[in-house]
């Protein structure tokens, strides 16, 4: 039988196997993505692109470890006295912890209640779409609310342009950040059939609609993103879209962005 004293040892031993785990990982991808996407995205001095790198890596470093504690809490990210649900919605290979900072921006706006959904990234995006389908039902059912609003990153986006096309009654507004719209161009090893229907080639990316018409939209995405790239990918037509390309900014750098929070508060808020 193990003791108090040695169960609290192997639990430190675990924590740090973990967030060890979590740098070398976090280094490895950010190495290889920003290495990769030099011939994708617009050209910038070797100064700004190690600047950028480091900033993503110190936000993966202190954020990514906290994906176990947020796979089970924080479903509720609070509330800033607004009238209207706002859903937040991941990405790829991540949870409801990147929504950390953009929260505490919104909730500070005045925006809310917030509820930060979770799904199984490996399946197929279309699995996914259904799981944030019920979800939003769900806080609709809660909150007694007859529209939401969607905050996304990365493929989430992906999922809320199939959620308004299916239920367009449902959602109010859909603020898009670093939206794989077209695909992405990595050619690595991915993990789940997400992974795959994510590329710019696959059959999934090739038969997306790329106008948006059911309602305003607003796209936030970064010009030197070191994952979703080139730009292009991220830009949508329709009659009540905005869109704000920004510099020198990470796949993850982009939500701890002042100015995307910003951004989106005012696009919430907005009559």
């Amino acid at each position: 039988m193990i003791d108090f004293a040695t169960g609290g040892r192997l639990a430190v031993l675990g924590v740090a196997v973990w967030v060890a785990a979590v740098w070398l990982a976090g280094l490895g991808y950010v190495v290889t993505t920003y290495i990769e996407a030099v011939s994708h995205v617009p050209p910038r001095s070797a100064g700004q692109t190690v600047r950028s790198a480091l900033r993503e890596t110190w936000l993966i470093m202190w954020t990514q470890p906290l994906l176990l504690v947020f796979q089970i809490a924080a479903r509720r990210m609070g509330t800033g006295g607004g009238e209207v649900p706002i859903v937040l919605v991941h990405g790829y290979f991540q949870n409801r912890v990147d929504f950390i900072y953009l929260a505490r921006r919104l909730r500070a706006g005045g925006c809310g209640p917030l509820y930060a959904c979770n799904f199984f990234w490996p399946q197929s995006l279309e699995a996914s779409a259904v799981t944030v389908a019920g979800f939003v039902d769900r806080v609709r059912r809660e909150t007694g609310a007859e529209r939401i609003d969607l905050l996304t990153h990365s493929s989430g986006g992906l999922l809320a342009l199939d959620l308004i096309a299916e239920h367009p009654e449902w959602v109010r507004r859909v603020a898009l950040i670093a939206i794989p719209l077209r695909g992405v161009t990595w050619r690595g090893p991915v993990i789940g059939q997400s992974g795959s229907e994510l590329r710019a080639d696959s059959r999934y990316t090739q038969q997306r609609p790329e106008r948006v018409d059911s309602g305003p939209v607003l796209s936030v995405y970064s010009a030197h993103d070191n994952l979703v790239h080139p730009p292009s990918t991220s830009r949508i037509e329709g009659a009540q879209v905005t869109t704000l390309e920004l510099d020198n900014l990470g796949h993850l750098s982009v939500l701890f962005e002042p100015r995307v929070g910003d951004a989106v508060c005012e696009f919430l808020l907005g009559p």
